[in-house]
């Protein structure tokens, strides 16, 4: 019922992860768009890429990051399925991470063997890896310090996205977080002011 959890990949500063414990982690879904990560870690670390710069809500975006204690993240975990298309994009985002000056630790997690969600079985793995994984946050994050776990439910397969909301609920996170994509009647309205 468990199925074997694999990690895809990682890219970044590479530490001794025996030793090394993160305080700040942003997990988030990925499906066939690999920007979706970008724009997350846009959100979540401004320091090290600033993605909303030019957006016309930018002070609204400063401000939200100001009041919930956004302030970078030491890793970016990706939940994800196996399917080419899905892998690809995650390569996309390891080579990405590599052109970022100090980027955070890229991690990716799948249960191996599923390329898509079709049947309760397999639905009911990724919820299991689901919950591992976040489980597995907050026992990364040291209890002698207010370490911060960000969810983001952008990207991906909705019944990731709710599984992840379903696990945030449940073991707790500092923020949840989603990415609202601006329709073209929302971009032609901003547009105009």
């Amino acid at each position: 019922m468990w199925g074997r959890i694999q990690l895809l990949d990682w890219a970044g500063t590479m530490q001794n992860t025996s030793t090394y414990n993160p305080m700040k982690i942003g997990i988030s879904s990925l499906g066939k768009s690999w920007s979706i990560v970008p724009e997350v870690l846009g959100f979540l670390d401004p320091q090290r890429f600033d993605f909303y710069r030019n957006h016309p809500e930018y002070g609204n975006i400063k401000d939200m990051r100001k009041q919930y204690g956004i302030e970078g993240i030491d890793e970016m975990w990706i939940v994800t399925t196996t399917d080419n298309e899905t892998v690809q994009a995650f390569e996309k985002n390891v080579k990405w991470f590599k052109t970022i000056t100090n980027p955070p630790i890229l991690r990716g997690w799948a249960c191996e063997g599923i390329p898509d969600l079709n049947t309760p079985l397999q639905c009911r793995q990724v919820r299991n890896l689901i919950y591992l994984i976040l489980l597995t946050a907050h026992r990364r994050i040291p209890k002698e310090v207010s370490g911060v776990l960000h969810v983001s439910l952008a990207g991906g397969r909705k019944t990731i996205s709710a599984d992840l909301q379903d696990a945030a609920f449940y073991f707790g996170c500092s923020n949840l977080i989603h990415i609202i994509e601006q329709t073209s009647q929302q971009q032609s309205h901003s547009t105009q002011k």
